[in-house]
Protein backbone atom coordinates (compact mmCIF):
# COMPACT_ATOMS: atom_id res chain seq x y z
CA UNK A 1 0.00 0.00 0.00
CA UNK A 2 2.09 2.61 1.02
CA UNK A 3 4.17 2.12 -2.71
CA UNK A 4 1.26 2.71 -4.68
CA UNK A 5 0.65 5.57 -2.24
CA UNK A 6 4.35 7.00 -3.21
CA UNK A 7 3.70 6.12 -6.79
CA UNK A 8 0.20 8.40 -6.69
CA UNK A 9 2.09 10.81 -5.31
CA UNK A 10 5.25 10.93 -7.73
CA UNK A 11 2.96 10.81 -10.55
CA UNK A 12 1.21 13.98 -9.85
CA UNK A 13 4.75 15.73 -8.86
CA UNK A 14 6.28 14.66 -12.63
CA UNK A 15 2.93 16.08 -14.07
CA UNK A 16 3.50 19.57 -12.42
CA UNK A 17 7.07 19.89 -13.22
CA UNK A 18 6.52 18.17 -16.96
CA UNK A 19 6.41 21.36 -19.04
CA UNK A 20 8.52 23.58 -16.83
CA UNK A 21 12.05 25.41 -17.72
CA UNK A 22 13.01 24.55 -14.23
CA UNK A 23 13.49 21.65 -12.36
CA UNK A 24 13.45 21.21 -8.59
CA UNK A 25 15.28 17.99 -7.49
CA UNK A 26 15.89 16.65 -3.74
CA UNK A 27 19.54 15.33 -4.11
CA UNK A 28 20.09 12.77 -1.00
CA UNK A 29 23.11 10.84 0.46
CA UNK A 30 23.00 8.24 2.93
CA UNK A 31 25.31 8.68 6.18
CA UNK A 32 26.33 6.31 9.43
CA UNK A 33 27.99 7.75 11.99
CA UNK A 34 30.18 6.29 14.76
CA UNK A 35 30.24 7.27 18.16
CA UNK A 36 32.45 9.64 19.71
CA UNK A 37 32.15 8.79 23.27
CA UNK A 38 31.14 5.09 25.22
CA UNK A 39 29.48 6.54 28.49
CA UNK A 40 29.48 4.30 31.48
CA UNK A 41 26.52 5.20 33.80
CA UNK A 42 27.02 3.06 37.50
CA UNK A 43 24.06 3.94 40.60
CA UNK A 44 25.38 3.50 43.84
CA UNK A 45 23.37 4.10 47.29
CA UNK A 46 24.18 5.79 50.38
CA UNK A 47 24.96 2.49 52.33
CA UNK A 48 28.15 2.29 53.71
CA UNK A 49 29.03 -1.03 51.28
CA UNK A 50 27.81 0.91 48.01
CA UNK A 51 29.94 4.05 49.12
CA UNK A 52 33.33 2.18 49.33
CA UNK A 53 32.68 0.22 46.43
CA UNK A 54 32.34 3.19 44.63
CA UNK A 55 35.64 4.91 46.29
CA UNK A 56 37.70 1.83 45.15
CA UNK A 57 36.81 1.92 41.91
CA UNK A 58 37.65 5.27 41.30
CA UNK A 59 41.14 4.45 42.52
CA UNK A 60 41.39 1.58 40.43
CA UNK A 61 40.40 3.93 37.55
CA UNK A 62 43.08 6.59 38.80
CA UNK A 63 45.47 4.15 38.71
CA UNK A 64 45.26 3.02 34.84
CA UNK A 65 46.43 5.14 32.52
CA UNK A 66 42.92 5.60 30.75
CA UNK A 67 41.72 8.62 28.30
CA UNK A 68 38.59 9.04 30.56
CA UNK A 69 36.56 11.80 32.13
CA UNK A 70 35.02 10.54 35.30
CA UNK A 71 31.99 13.18 36.50
CA UNK A 72 31.03 12.52 40.16
CA UNK A 73 29.36 15.67 41.01
CA UNK A 74 25.50 14.16 40.47
CA UNK A 75 24.85 11.69 43.97
CA UNK A 76 25.17 8.23 43.79
CA UNK A 77 26.35 8.24 40.17
CA UNK A 78 29.52 7.80 38.20
CA UNK A 79 29.68 8.53 34.92
CA UNK A 80 32.62 7.79 32.81
CA UNK A 81 33.06 9.03 29.15
CA UNK A 82 35.55 6.70 27.38
CA UNK A 83 37.35 8.27 23.74
CA UNK A 84 39.42 5.07 23.06
CA UNK A 85 37.49 1.19 22.81
CA UNK A 86 40.65 -0.21 24.35
CA UNK A 87 40.18 1.65 27.46
CA UNK A 88 36.25 0.47 27.30
CA UNK A 89 37.40 -3.01 27.93
CA UNK A 90 39.86 -2.23 30.52
CA UNK A 91 37.05 -0.72 32.53
CA UNK A 92 34.18 -3.17 31.80
CA UNK A 93 36.78 -5.80 33.61
CA UNK A 94 37.82 -3.50 36.48
CA UNK A 95 33.74 -3.58 36.97
CA UNK A 96 33.18 -6.96 36.34
CA UNK A 97 36.50 -7.56 39.37
CA UNK A 98 34.25 -5.62 41.89
CA UNK A 99 30.81 -7.11 40.69
CA UNK A 100 29.65 -3.46 39.23
CA UNK A 101 27.29 -3.82 36.26
CA UNK A 102 27.18 -0.31 34.20
CA UNK A 103 24.55 0.95 31.76
CA UNK A 104 26.38 1.82 28.61
CA UNK A 105 25.26 4.65 26.30
CA UNK A 106 26.77 6.03 23.40
CA UNK A 107 27.41 9.77 22.13
CA UNK A 108 28.20 11.29 18.50
CA UNK A 109 29.93 14.38 18.14
CA UNK A 110 31.65 14.17 15.09
CA UNK A 111 28.65 15.95 12.74
CA UNK A 112 31.36 18.77 11.95
CA UNK A 113 30.75 21.56 8.85
CA UNK A 114 33.58 19.89 6.82
CA UNK A 115 31.80 16.54 7.18
CA UNK A 116 28.21 18.60 6.61
CA UNK A 117 29.78 19.62 3.92
CA UNK A 118 31.32 16.61 2.28
CA UNK A 119 27.77 15.26 2.63
CA UNK A 120 26.14 18.28 0.73
CA UNK A 121 28.46 18.04 -2.15
CA UNK A 122 27.91 14.42 -2.41
CA UNK A 123 23.36 15.25 -2.04
CA UNK A 124 24.32 17.70 -5.01
CA UNK A 125 25.84 14.92 -7.16
CA UNK A 126 23.17 12.92 -6.56
CA UNK A 127 20.40 15.63 -7.57
CA UNK A 128 22.15 15.96 -10.75
CA UNK A 129 22.05 12.69 -11.66
CA UNK A 130 18.24 12.56 -11.17
CA UNK A 131 17.86 15.74 -13.05
CA UNK A 132 19.68 14.46 -15.82
CA UNK A 133 17.35 11.20 -16.33
CA UNK A 134 14.41 13.62 -15.70
CA UNK A 135 15.66 16.16 -18.06
CA UNK A 136 16.27 13.35 -20.74
CA UNK A 137 12.79 12.31 -19.64
CA UNK A 138 11.48 15.80 -20.88
CA UNK A 139 13.13 16.20 -24.07
CA UNK A 140 15.89 18.65 -22.57
CA UNK A 141 18.95 19.23 -21.02
CA UNK A 142 20.73 20.48 -17.75
CA UNK A 143 22.00 24.65 -18.15
CA UNK A 144 23.11 25.20 -15.07
CA UNK A 145 22.26 25.02 -10.97
CA UNK A 146 20.50 28.12 -10.64
CA UNK A 147 19.66 27.54 -6.32
CA UNK A 148 20.59 25.14 -3.68
CA UNK A 149 18.49 24.89 -1.04
CA UNK A 150 19.57 23.08 2.02
CA UNK A 151 16.83 23.98 4.63
CA UNK A 152 15.03 20.24 4.08
CA UNK A 153 11.84 20.58 5.29
CA UNK A 154 10.20 17.58 7.53
CA UNK A 155 7.86 16.16 4.45
CA UNK A 156 10.85 15.11 2.66
CA UNK A 157 11.15 11.42 3.98
CA UNK A 158 10.08 10.43 1.05
CA UNK A 159 12.75 11.75 -1.56
CA UNK A 160 11.36 10.40 -4.68
CA UNK A 161 8.56 13.49 -4.37
CA UNK A 162 7.79 16.74 -5.21
CA UNK A 163 5.28 18.15 -3.25
CA UNK A 164 4.33 21.35 -5.47
CA UNK A 165 0.99 22.43 -3.00
CA UNK A 166 0.40 22.76 0.64
CA UNK A 167 -2.09 20.41 0.58
CA UNK A 168 0.23 17.89 -0.66
CA UNK A 169 2.87 19.19 2.21
CA UNK A 170 -0.04 18.28 4.48
CA UNK A 171 -0.35 14.99 3.72
CA UNK A 172 3.22 13.86 3.32
CA UNK A 173 4.00 15.36 6.70
CA UNK A 174 0.70 13.33 8.41
CA UNK A 175 2.29 9.90 6.70
CA UNK A 176 5.51 10.66 7.97
CA UNK A 177 4.46 10.95 11.51
CA UNK A 178 1.84 8.01 11.15
CA UNK A 179 4.69 5.57 10.04
CA UNK A 180 7.74 7.33 12.63
CA UNK A 181 8.24 8.21 15.85
CA UNK A 182 9.85 11.40 16.49
CA UNK A 183 13.09 11.24 17.89
CA UNK A 184 13.55 13.99 20.81
CA UNK A 185 15.81 16.44 19.61
CA UNK A 186 17.69 17.22 23.08
CA UNK A 187 18.52 13.23 23.10
CA UNK A 188 22.36 13.15 23.26
CA UNK A 189 22.87 9.44 24.78
CA UNK A 190 21.87 6.47 22.55
CA UNK A 191 21.84 3.03 23.07
CA UNK A 192 23.91 1.96 19.68
CA UNK A 193 27.06 2.91 19.27
CA UNK A 194 26.05 4.01 15.09
CA UNK A 195 23.06 5.99 13.74
CA UNK A 196 22.55 6.10 10.23
CA UNK A 197 20.71 9.36 8.68
CA UNK A 198 19.52 11.23 5.23
CA UNK A 199 21.32 14.75 4.02
CA UNK A 200 18.75 15.71 1.37
CA UNK A 201 18.95 19.07 0.03
CA UNK A 202 17.11 20.78 -2.67
CA UNK A 203 18.68 22.02 -5.94
CA UNK A 204 17.12 24.25 -8.35
CA UNK A 205 17.95 23.56 -12.50
CA UNK A 206 17.73 25.33 -15.46
CA UNK A 207 16.97 23.63 -18.29
CA UNK A 208 17.77 24.29 -22.50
Amino acid sequence: MIKYFILFLAIISFNNIGAQDYLKVLGRKKYTLKADITRLKISFSDNAESISQKSKLIQNLDTENLNITIDTSTQNLVIIDIHKIDDFFKIKTICNNQNIYPSTYYIFQNENSEYQDNLAVQAIKNATAQASLLAKVMNKKIDRIVNIDDVVEKYLFYTEEYPESECMKKVLVWFNDYMNKNEDPDKTEYDTNSKTGLYAIWVTYKLK
